[in-house]
């Protein structure tokens, strides 16, 4: 594979899930070291780990007033600490550790090229600092960079022309969605590596391919790919795979403007060069779909499929994107496509009973769950979907029965949580509903407005007062938070 012999990298390591570095950094026992954090997301968040069994220990009042002001971030959630840390939030506890000494977040350049953009980062990083309510810091701007203090440690946020250069061994952590704008690619890799090179002269690299979740689109997937031949010194040079690469770029360029037949021009370039890769293989299969050859398609994406297992995943579409941008009949579209290329894939029958519920068609939404729970019987995400739909019909027993049974295979679910309480409500069992409810505040619906009146409801029919009043704060918070964001 391709070399890139001005860095000299000592490890390289490519995985999926962002947060998955830290754990690399733990292993190698690093310390101290210039975090280069080169992401379209800051991926920096507080966790509230703080044990609130702890309290319990203090034997005075001012014991109590110091712990308080020390730790305010109280771990409700019932999970380990080790739980508790994710793709959003894995260089806090880096920074905490004494692994990063200092902090630089390279961001796409679209991100800092107007004022209004970068005023716009400015707030975003000043907002995530301060939901920490024991912390305090100022974000300046300077020379179209900002600046601030995460205690002792500097962060920089920088395009990556103004990274400036690092002599010391630094973290080069890398995410492919950086380089993904609108579904293009906004940054050649070359370029990036020829660029970065000069910035970063040596290093420990993770490069995380983020397809999970919809960050990166999977027909990008492959730049991660790319990344570690760039990268990798130990990996032989090959010419022939960097032009494979560049025609599977041009290839995917050429789909996204229509260009079909243009597209698989290069794609057959890219096969004689590089026939093992899955990339390729995947990228056949959406072509000759969007051409109508279905049987091809068909054949193309099982052949990727066999040789990366991870081109099966529910992000292999557009679909979970379109829907959570309430993009319904498109997204239905691609759940729809991708079953008739991978009929037994439970995940599309889960999303396609979501579509059905949120459209009220409770029918073909049940029909999409049992599809689901035939092909995988511990689908939590269906076992709550039905649980939904039963709710919204009234049929509060088996509601019930529906959201344990998706409780039990993953009880920090803040949807089951919220809707399993709704339906205890709804059968007049307060005290089971204020669990539920609680609980899904405590894994992640915190500032759900919905969750906060239903608990002030509650308080009051439990003639609990005091409770009651201090949620309605709670609640009007959450509401007005939540306006100013639909306004937005």
């Amino acid at each position: 594979m391709l070399q890139c012999s001005s860095i000299k990298m000592d490890n390289v390591f490519v995985m999926e899930n962002h947060n998955e570095a830290l754990a690399y950094w733990r292993r190698l026992g690093v310390k101290d070291k210039t975090l280069v954090h080169i992401d379209s997301h800051f991926d920096f968040a507080w966790i509230t780990d703080s044990d609130p069994q702890a309290l319990l220990s203090l034997k005075s009042l001012e014991g109590f007033k110091k712990n308080s002001l020390m730790n305010p971030l109280w771990n409700l959630s019932g999970r380990a600490k080790e739980e508790l840390v994710h793709i959003g939030n894995y260089i806090e506890p880096a920074i905490k550790e004494g692994i990063v000494g200092e902090f630089f977040w390279v961001v796409p350049d679209f991100f800092c090229s107007t004022k209004i953009r970068l005023r716009r980062l400015k707030n975003q990083i000043r907002d995530s600092l301060l939901r920490n309510p024991g912390f305090n810091t100022k974000v300046v701007t300077e020379n179209n960079c900002l600046k601030a203090k995460i205690g002792k440690v500097n962060l920089t946020v920088c395009s990556l022309e103004a990274l400036p250069r690092i002599e010391s061994d630094a973290l080069l952590d890398i995410d492919v969605d950086y380089f993904v704008n609108n579904n293009a690619l906004w940054l050649h890799p070359d370029t990036f590596a020829r660029i970065l090179k000069q910035k970063v002269p040596r290093g420990l690299v993770t490069i995380a391919y983020s397809v999970e979740g919809g960050f990166t689109p999977i027909e990008y997937k492959f730049i991660g790919d790319y990344l570690l031949a760039l990268f990798d010194d130990s990996l032989s040079d090959t010419a022939q795979y960097r032009q494979a690469m560049d025609s599977l770029i041009k290839a995917a360029e050429a789909k996204k403007n229509k260009a079909l037949l243009e597209a698989e021009s290069f794609l057959k370039e890219a096969f004689v060069l590089c026939p093992d890769s899955a990339a390729i293989q995947y990228h056949f299969s959406m072509l000759y779909y969007a051409l109508g050859l279905k049987r091809p398609a068909r054949d193309y994406y099982w052949q990727a499929v066999s040789k990366d297992g991870s081109y099966r995943t529910l992000y292999n579409n557009r679909g979970p994107v379109l829907e959570e941008n309430s993009r319904l009949h498109s997204a239905r579209r691609e759940y729809e496509k991708m079953l008739e290329l991978d009929p037994e894939n439970f995940h599309y029958y889960a999303r396609l009973g979501n579509i059905f519920s949120q459209k009220k068609d409770w029918g073909r939404a049940l029909e999409n769950y049992a599809a689901a729970l035939r092909l995988h019987p511990r689908s939590h995400e269906a076992y709550a979907g039905r649980g939904y739909v039963f709710l919204k019909q009234k049929r509060l027993d088996e509601a019930i029965e529906s959201f344990t049974q998706s409780l039990t295979l993953n009880p920090h679910n803040p949807y089951a949580n919220y809707w399993i309480g709704a339906a205890y409500m709804n059968m007049k069992q307060y005290t089971q509903a204020m669990r539920s409810i609680r609980c899904a505040l405590n894994n992640g619906f915190f500032t759900l407005p919905q969750a906060r009146w239903r608990l002030v409801f509650i308080y009051w029919k439990n003639k609990v007062y005091n409770r009651m009043c201090d949620e309605i704060k709670y609640a009007c918070i959450a509401s007005y938070y939540d306006s100013i964001k639909r306004i937005a």
